[in-house]
C-alpha cells in the first residue's frame, strides 16, 4: 500500500481497517470488515487512474478532502478541459492532529502536499480549489499558533485560491465531497473573553484577553481619548471583546467580567435607569445578538486578573507594553454612530495671521504695541502665489508653517524614511535649511525630541554625581564598620578564592580574611570572629546588596545581637565609599607584591594588613593602629635600624610610658575627628561640583539604567542604555528611592538618582 498511494486515491481511508489490525499487540484479526476492504482496494487497482506529467509553465491545481481520520489532496493538470491526476496524497490523522477543527485540516492538508511535492510547488503555480475560507485562514493578521507557521512555510510558494469547480474527471469522484463529515455544533467549542474597564484620575482604558477555540490567547489594551467613569468603561471593556471576537469570526462566546452593573443589567435582573447605560445596553445586545450563543459570567477580581492587569495600565499615564499586547486608541465613544460625526474645524489664530492681514489688506492690530511690531517685522515677510514666506540670510526664502505643518514636518524629519532620530538642535537645524520657518522651532523641536521614548531610551549615560556628597561622620572608634567581598582572585592554598573585608569608619583599621566560598555563614562567622570578638558589639554595619549579606541568616544574626545593619543602593559603590576604599588599599599593594606568584596571594593578606595598619591616614593624620592602642607599632625596619627608642628601651619606664599615652589617647582621637571632619569637608567641596542634581519626586516616572541590572549587553552594541519607564513611590533618603513597575509592583531595593533618568510624556 504505502508503494501504491501515489496512484490510489485516498488511500489512507482505504487502509485503516489493515492499520487498525495491525496495532493490535500481535493479536492477528481478519474479519469482515477487513475482507470488504480488501475487496474495495483490489477493485480500485483493477481501474487505477492515468497519471500524467506536467509540462513547463503549466498551472496545476490542487483538491483537497478531510474526513474525522484523514486528510487527502490530488494534484492535477487540466488541459483541452480534461483533468489528469499527477499524484495522490494520503495522511492519517495523529490523534492530536485528528481535533483540529475542520478548517485546520484543510490548510494541514495542502501543508502536507507542499511538503511531500516540493519540487511541483517550487516549479508551478498551484490552484487551490476549495469552499472554505482557507485563503483568509491563513492572511489573517492576528493569526498565532500552527495556522500561522503553515501560512509562514506555504508563503514561499505561488498559491492561488479559487472556489471549487465541477469535477470532469472520473478518477477523481472521491474528491467531490471535500469534507467528509461535519463538526458537531453542539460541542462546538466556544471563545473565552476576560474584560474588565478601569477609570482614574490619568485616563481611562479597557483590557480584554480572548481566547480561541485551538487555545490561541490574544491580548488588548484599549485607550480611551475622551472621559468616562469606570461603569462606561466597563461596558466599552464588554462591547470592545464582543466586536473583537466578531472579527474574528467567532459564533459562540463565554464571557467573564467583575462588574455586576453589566451583568445583571445586561440579564435584565437590575433596571437601567440611566439614559447612557441604556445605549451601552443596547449596543452591547445588538452585537450579541450576531452570535449563535452568548454567555456572560459574574466572577470575583481575583479570578479575572490578566484583564484588570491590562486595564489599569491602558488607564495609567505612561503604557509600556511587550510585543504580544495590541494597543488602540478609541476616540469616540462606542454608542457614537460614526455617520453622524461632525468635524469641528477650529478657528486657531496662526502665528502669522496679523502678517498676512497687514500685506493684504494694510488693517494693523487693536493693540498699539502688536501694530508697531507688526510695522517692524512685516519688512522681513513676502507672500508669493498665496503663499507667506520669510526672507532669511541662510536661504532666500523659507517658507512659513502653521502649528500643524509644523508638528508634521517635525515628526517627518525625525522619525520618517530619512530621519535619524538626531537632537532637538540639529533637528531644528535640518528643518531650517530645508526652507521652513516658525518663530519656535528650536523649542517645538527640543520639546518633541525630549519627549520620544526611543530618544530617551537611548540617551547617553549622564557620568556626573546626582547628588551632593554627604559625608558620614563617626567619632566612635569600632561603632560602625562597612563590609564587602573582593574577588575572585586565583585560587590559593585551601581553594581560596575570595576575600571578606571589614573597615571601621573612624580608626581605618581594617580586617580581613581569605575564604574558599562566600556564604551567608562564611560572613557570620567573619563579623563573630574578626569584629565583636575583638572589638565589642558594634552600632551598625553597612553592607552592598550581595546575596551573602541581604539575606534572612544575616539579618537575624546582626537582630540577636541589636547589630542596625543598612544596605547601599544598587549599582552605587559610593553609597559604601569606606569599604570600597579599603578594597582598593588591600588591592594595590597585593599585586605589587606578588609579581608572578599569584596563588600566594591569601599568605600576603596579613602582611599587606599590617602595612596599612602602621601607616598614617590623610583623613585623620595618625595610623590606624595608634588610634586603636595609643602608640605606634614597632615595624621590621626599627629591628633592622634600630631607633632611639628600641636602643633604650627599658621596660618599666616603658609601661609607664604607655599608660601615659593611653591617657592621651582621648585628645588623639578628638584631633583625628577634627582633621577627619576637615578633610571630608575638603573633599565634599570638590565632589560637589561636578554634581548634576536630577530634581526627582515621588509620584515622577523615570528610566533606569541598563547598566544597574547587569542587561548592559543584553542586545549586544544595541542595547539601549536605559529601561523603564518606573514610577517612583518612596523617597528613602536625599537622592535614594524605591521605585514600582507601571502595574504598581513595588521594585527591589532602592535606587540612586545616579542610576536613574526622569521619563518625559
Amino acid at each position: 500500500m504505502a508503494a501504491l498511494t501515489r496512484f490510489v486515491s485516498k488511500s489512507a481511508d482505504r487502509s485503516i481497517p489493515f492499520f487498525n489490525t495491525l496495532k493490535q499487540n500481535g493479536k492477528f484479526r481478519w474479519g469482515e470488515t477487513e475482507e470488504r476492504a480488501f475487496e474495495k482496494v483490489k477493485d480500485h487497482l483493477r481501474a487505477l487512474p492515468t497519471i500524467a506529467r506536467p509540462e513547463e509553465g503549466d498551472k496545476l491545481q490542487l483538491y483537497v478532502s478531510a474526513s474525522a481520520q484523514t486528510v487527502a489532496a490530488v494534484l492535477i493538470s487540466e488541459k483541452d478541459k480534461v483533468q489528469q491526476p499527477i499524484y495522490f496524497v494520503s495522511h492519517i490523522l495523529n490523534p492530536a492532529e485528528a481535533r483540529y477543527s475542520l478548517i485546520e485540516k484543510v490548510a494541514y492538508a495542502v501543508l502536507i502536499v507542499a511538503r511531500k511535492l516540493r519540487p511541483y510547488f517550487d516549479a508551478h503555480t498551484i490552484q487551490i480549489l476549495t469552499n472554505f475560507p482557507l485563503e483568509k485562514a491563513l492572511q489573517k493578521m492576528d493569526t498565532t499558533g500552527r495556522l500561522l507557521r503553515w501560512a509562514i512555510e506555504l508563503s514561499e510558494y505561488d498559491l492561488e485560491f479559487h472556489p471549487r469547480n465541477a469535477i470532469k474527471a472520473q478518477a477523481l469522484a472521491d474528491f467531490v465531497v471535500e469534507a467528509s463529515y461535519q463538526e458537531d455544533e453542539t460541542k462546538a467549542e466556544s471563545w473565552e473573553v476576560s474584560v474588565d474597564g478601569s477609570a482614574a484620575q490619568s485616563g481611562a482604558g479597557a483590557g480584554v484577553v480572548m481566547t480561541s477555540p485551538t487555545g490561541d490567547k490574544f491580548e488588548y489594551v484599549i485607550r480611551f481619548n475622551f472621559a468616562a467613569s469606570n461603569n462606561e468603561a466597563e461596558y466599552e471593556a464588554a462591547i470592545a471583546g464582543v466586536q473583537l471576537c466578531l472579527s474574528a469570526d467567532a459564533k459562540r462566546i463565554v464571557m467573564t467580567t467583575d462588574s455586576q452593573l453589566v451583568t445583571n443589567q445586561f440579564s435584565g435582573e437590575y433596571e437601567t435607569k440611566e439614559s447612557s447605560m441604556r445605549r451601552y445596553q443596547e449596543k452591547l445586545k445588538t452585537l450579541t445578538a450576531k452570535l449563535e450563543a452568548f454567555e456572560i459570567k459574574l466572577v470575583p477580581r481575583a479570578l479575572n486578573t490578566a484583564a484588570d492587569s491590562l486595564a489599569k495600565l491602558a488607564s495609567s499615564k505612561a503604557i509600556e507594553l511587550s510585543r504580544s499586547v495590541m494597543i488602540e486608541i478609541m476616540h469616540r465613544r462606542s454608542t457614537e454612530e460614526k455617520g453622524k460625526e461632525i468635524m469641528v474645524i477650529t478657528a486657531n489664530k496662526e502665528w502669522y495671521d496679523d502678517i498676512w492681514t497687514y500685506k493684504t489688506t494694510g488693517v494693523l492690530p487693536a493693540d498699539i504695541r502688536e501694530a508697531k511690531k507688526i510695522k517692524k517685522d512685516v519688512c522681513w515677510y513676502v507672500i508669493y502665489q498665496g503663499q507667506l514666506y520669510k526672507r532669511a540670510f541662510s536661504l532666500p526664502l523659507l517658507r512659513c508653517l502653521t502649528a500643524y505643518e509644523s508638528a508634521r514636518l517635525i515628526e517627518e524629519v525625525h522619525e520618517g524614511i530619512c530621519g535619524n532620530h538626531v537632537g532637538g538642535k540639529t533637528l531644528a537645524l535640518i528643518c531650517q535649511r530645508q526652507g521652513y520657518y516658525w518663530p519656535t522651532m528650536f523649542e517645538d523641536a527640543q520639546s518633541y525630541v525630549k519627549k520620544r521614548e526611543k530618544f530617551q531610551l537611548f540617551a547617553p549615560v549622564i557620568r556626573m554625581p546626582a547628588n551632593d556628597l554627604m559625608p558620614i561622620l563617626n567619632p566612635i572608634p569600632f561603632a560602625q564598620w562597612g563590609m564587602d567581598i573582593v574577588g575572585p582572585f586565583t585560587t590559593a592554598s585551601g581553594g581560596r578564592k575570595f576575600l571578606i573585608v571589614a573597615v571601621d569608619y573612624f580608626t581605618k583599621w581594617i580586617e580581613a580574611e581569605p575564604v574558599a566560598k562566600i556564604t551567608a555563614n562564611q560572613v557570620r562567622k567573619f563579623i563573630w570572629k574578626n569584629i565583636i570578638t575583638r572589638f565589642g558589639i558594634p552600632t551598625a554595619i553597612v553592607f552592598d546588596h550581595g546575596c551573602q549579606f541581604d539575606c534572612e541568616p544575616i539579618r537575624a544574626f546582626l537582630a540577636d545581637y541589636r547589630i542596625k545593619f543598612a544596605y547601599a543602593s544598587v549599582c552605587h559603590p559610593q553609597n559604601n565609599g569606606q569599604a570600597e576604599a579599603a578594597n582598593k588599599q588591600i588591592l594595590v599593594p597585593l599585586k605589587k607584591k606578588l609579581d608572578e606568584f599569584k596563588g600566594k596571594w591569601a599568605d600576603t593578606v596579613p602582611e599587606v594588613l599590617w602595612g596599612n595598619r602602621t601607616t598614617v591616614k590623610e583623613a585623620t593624620g595618625e595610623s590606624p593602629f595608634k588610634l586603636c592602642f595609643g602608640s605606634e607599632a614597632v615595624i621590621p625596619a626599627e629591628v633592622a635600624l634600630p631607633t632611639f627608642r628600641i636602643q633604650h628601651y627599658e621596660e618599666q619606664e616603658n609601661d609607664s610610658l604607655l599608660r601615659h599615652q593611653l591617657d592621651f589617647l582621648p585628645e588623639v582621637r578628638l584631633q583625628a575627628e577634627i582633621k577627619s571632619a576637615a578633610y571630608k569637608n575638603r573633599m565634599s567641596r570638590a565632589y560637589n561640583k561636578r554634581v548634576k542634581h536630577r530634581n526627582l519626586e515621588v509620584g515622577d516616572l523615570v528610566l533606569r539604567r541598563t547598566a544597574a541590572t547587569g542587561k548592559a549587553q543584553k542586545q549586544g552594541k544595541l542595547t539601549a542604555n536605559w529601561e523603564g519607564p518606573y514610577q517612583i513611590w518612596e523617597e528613602v533618603v536625599a537622592g535614594s528611592y524605591r521605585l514600582m513597575e507601571m502595574d504598581g509592583t513595588p521594585l527591589k531595593n532602592s535606587w540612586n538618582a545616579y542610576t536613574l533618568r526622569k521619563f518625559h510624556v
